[in-house]
């Protein structure tokens, strides 16, 4: 269960460094006379990886059979919410009311590449598992 944990943990750090660095990149192109020095950039990383490792162990509520789906993506995307919110109070990311939505649309169209690449993985794995069970009938 510990390397689970560690396993889960460390995806998340990962997605949330590469979501960081790619919305940082973005922010620099959309707006080049933006000044990012070193401390704002290291208070930035410490963000996204905290916000990473926390969100990526609340993943393994996936892995609990206690509540259904349905529940279980209510509790996750709220969790994931509340991390941006709490993540944008600290990283000073909301100037304004619009800034705010901002933050919060980037943070939809993540929620929403994420799943639909672990939902792309989890469909060619089943359909993997279909295929050898498929061969395995055959062969009997």
């Amino acid at each position: 269960m510990i390397i689970k944990i560690i396993r889960s943990c460390l995806i998340g750090l990962l997605i949330g460094l590469s979501c960081s660095y790619v919305l940082i990149t973005i922010d620099a192109v959309t707006n080049p006379d933006a000044v990012l020095n070193g401390g704002n950039l290291l208070e930035q990383l410490l963000i996204a990886a905290a916000m990473g490792i926390a969100i990526g162990f609340v993943t393994l509520i996936f892995d609990t059979a206690f509540f259904s789906l349905p529940v279980q993506l209510l509790i996750h995307l709220s969790f994931v919410t509340l991390c941006v919110f709490i993540g944008g109070i600290v990283g000073s990311w909301f100037s304004d009311f619009s800034s705010f939505l901002l933050v919060f649309l980037n943070e939809l169209i993540i929620y929403a590449l994420v799943w639909f690449f672990i939902l792309l993985t989890t469909k060619r794995e089943v359909d993997e598992i279909n295929e050898y069970l498929q061969s395995r009938k055959r062969i009997k």
